[in-house]
């Protein structure tokens, strides 16, 4: 039986605005995309925020959710950043560290990364609108886009947009 493989969309960088709501497409690389090193497994799946698009390069920058990052990746992570914590709050006189609040002491690092649109779904826009191409569950649960789901909602749109245009 021959195996489906997801075509990326050419969606231009444009269509995507800081603040967007996106996931990352849940499909194998393709050798070209490895060859070029623009796609990789373990970004698969993620979910995030735009924080800048770089329209000219065709990269979207994106802060992952750190829900949405393989256990072993967020605890490398959060230990690499409890370490970086340390770090500076040990370099910091004590005087320095009593006079600063709570606020001020938290510590967080970002896990971005930077994606070709091509590779991802919007979710939903910045200004709050609701989810174009919901991943969730009706009870709330939080569930992994398959490539069939992106094959048949392609599908759909297409045959949508064909509709649209046909004279009644």
């Amino acid at each position: 039986m021959a195996r489906l493989v997801q075509k990326a969309l050419e969606i231009p960088a444009i269509d995507f605005k800081p603040e967007d709501r996106v996931q990352v497409v849940d499909r194998e690389p393709t050798p070209e995309e490895n060859k070029a090193r623009i796609f990789y497994n373990h970004m698969r799946g993620l979910t995030g925020t735009v924080r800048r698009v770089y329209e000219d390069e065709r990269e979207i920058w994106v802060d992952v959710d750190r829900d949405s990052l393989p256990e072993t990746v967020r605890q490398r992570h959060e230990e690499t950043e409890e370490q970086m914590k340390r770090k500076w709050l040990d370099n910091l006189s004590d005087e320095a560290r009593r006079k600063m609040g709570e606020a001020e002491k938290r510590f967080s690092l970002r896990y971005s990364i930077l994606v070709n649109p091509d590779h991802l779904i919007l979710k939903s826009h910045g200004d709050a609108s609701p989810s174009l191409e919901s991943a969730t569950a009706p009870s709330g649960d939080v569930r992994r886009v398959t490539s069939r789901d992106l094959n048949n909602a392609e599908e759909e749109f297409l045959n949508r947009a064909t509709s649209e245009r046909l004279p009644e």
